[in-house]
């Protein structure tokens, strides 16, 4: 199996809009601000899920949101 990073196009510093997010229906997300200092990971994994649009996204359905860190997550 190899990962696609379907939004490899997209700048480092942006934010994906949810319904943006859903559209190619990802299995798993990895979130880079899950590593920043201060982040609450159970709550950011209980936002997703609670919220209409994300809930309805394999990965969220599954509970495969995973923090990552920036440079692992970045193309190479």
């Amino acid at each position: 199996m190899r990962a696609e990073d379907v939004f490899g196009d997209v700048g480092i510093d942006s934010q994906i809009a949810l319904e943006t997010l859903a559209e190619p229906d990802p299995d798993v997300i990895l979130r880079t601000d899950g590593m920043t200092s201060g982040a609450n990971w159970t709550e950011i994994k209980s936002e997703l899920q609670a919220d209409p649009v994300a809930s309805e996204i394999t990965a969220v359905e599954n509970g495969r949101i995973h923090p990552s860190p920036f440079d692992s997550a970045a193309p190479s």
